[in-house]
């Protein structure tokens, strides 16, 4: 996967045909109108071997919220890749810059961690 830091940029998705070359698949991987994206971070979050992707986002020139909510892309083992930010309670309004996974609670599955940018306005100041 390709992402760009432009917020109407399309992620691109290439499959590898093992020769060192690429085809680039992003239609047929049902990515089509997923934009933008300042990282991604791949796990196999639901244990299957097969990286899943998420995408963090940010707004240019926008310090409170983002109109480009993270995404979380699972991986459908079958060269598909579906949305699943909603399902995994994810979606946020806010801009982001970083993502990880970590196993913290030691349960056998991944754990994911965004970081979103602060909003001046409801930080506290000491």
């Amino acid at each position: 996967m390709v992402s760009h830091m432009g917020v109407r940029d399309q992620l691109e998705y290439f499959h590898s045909n093992g020769d060192g070359t690429f085809t680039r698949m992003t239609e047929q991987a049902g990515l089509k109108r997923i934009v933008g994206g300042l990282n991604l971070v791949q796990a196999t979050y639901h244990n299957d071997r097969l990286p899943s992707t998420c995408s963090s986002r940010a707004a240019p020139g926008c310090t409170t919220t983002g109109s480009s909510p993270g995404s979380l892309l699972r991986n459908n083992c079958d060269g598909t890749f579906t949305d699943v930010t909603a399902e995994a309670g994810l979606l946020s309004y806010y801009p982001t810059q970083a993502a990880t996974w970590a196993d913290v609670n030691n349960d056998g599955f991944l754990d994911l961690f965004v970081g979103n940018e602060i909003d001046r306005e409801r930080v506290a100041v000491a």
